[in-house]
């Protein structure tokens, strides 16, 4: 059995049926349990950071979902590193006014610390989350650059004087990344960053678990359309993530390093895999299209019979055109 964990681009719902290569079309389950003999289930979940398909995985173990010999995939988009520094995502994504607060891991001892959600939230301390009065006791674990007015890169509030507030604007780590042409996830690769220390633990630690229980994992990067000319380029993998899992001894597998060496339209057209508003899909800046989450579940399913199943074909003819 193969079990994947992850967030919305390994949950892939965006379309009901993707291209299958024979004419036919599947859910990505299908297509991935066809090409590689195996029953598959996913577990991913829309909007999850790396650390909660962590907490998921350890839970599906707990309740002996997850047995002797299974096969397991944790995936990591290259965005989650935000999610994975974050404690209250309503401080990533401003689309409500209520805080929406997870749990989140620290590095202590250089081992893995869990952050629990606080069980009760007074009036008072919801509307102090609005505010540059942010919660000491909430403070603890989140990011400063999240947090408004707490760092050089928070966001500003609108007040006065509004000429240093619109300068605090333009230098947060939403904004000011792209004003210098980057992504706002690239600054938070930095190896002596809390979030990467982070992400790069929990990483290893599911690759641990996984060796004390019996079953055979892989991790994996996913790439944003963004990525393809700044990480990606000509087949050379420039995401620091990836060789620094490898470094460290775990069975890690760059899938936007596959793609841009499939795939040389990449180099110039980055949307490639990813525009998808004319067959039912996102926009660029959102999920794989029907082409890429083929190519994506086809080069998953090759890179999987030659690491765990059999010695067959190459997972670079895995994610070919067809």
């Amino acid at each position: 059995r193969i079990h994947l964990f992850g967030d919305s681009y390994m949950e892939a719902n965006t379309y009901q049926n993707i291209p299958a290569g024979d004419g036919t079309k599947s859910t990505p389950e299908d297509l991935l349990s066809k090409l590689s003999g195996c029953a598959v289930l996913n577990h991913s979940v829309g909007g999850y950071g790396s650390d909660q398909a962590y907490l998921k995985f350890l839970k599906k173990i707990s309740d002996s979902s997850i047995r002797r010999n299974d096969i397991v995939v944790l995936s990591h988009l290259t965005e989650n590193i935000l999610r994975n520094a974050n404690r209250n995502r309503n401080l990533l994504y401003i689309r409500d006014s209520s805080p929406l607060l997870k749990p989140k891991f620290k590095v202590e001892d250089e081992k893995l610390k869990l952050i629990s959600i606080p069980k009760i939230l007074d009036s008072k301390t919801l509307q102090d989350l609005k505010t540059k009065n942010y919660p000491a006791y909430l403070r603890i674990g989140e990011d400063r650059r999240f947090i408004p007015r707490a760092s050089f890169g928070s966001p500003s509030l609108i007040s006065f004087p509004y000429s240093l507030n619109l300068l605090g604007a333009l230098t947060s780590w939403h904004l000011f990344p792209r004003l210098i042409n980057n992504q706002r996830h690239a600054p938070f690769y930095n190896k002596n960053s809390e979030s990467y220390k982070v992400t790069i633990e929990i990483i290893k630690s599911f690759h641990d678990k996984c060796v004390e229980i019996g079953c055979k994992s892989l991790s994996i990067d996913l790439p944003l359309s963004v990525d393809f000319g700044r990480y990606f380029v000509n087949g050379k993998n420039l995401f620091p993530l990836t060789s620094d899992l490898i470094d460290s001894g775990v069975d890690h597998i760059s899938i936007g390093e596959l793609q841009s060496k499939v795939y040389p339209q990449l180099l110039t057209d980055s949307c490639f895999l990813h525009e998808g508003s004319s067959d039912g899909g996102d926009a660029c800046n959102g999920h794989y299209n029907q082409k890429g989450y083929s190519s994506f579940f086809k080069g998953l399913a090759f890179v999987l019979k030659k690491k765990f199943l059999t010695t067959g074909e190459t997972a670079l003819q895995g994610i070919d055109a067809n």
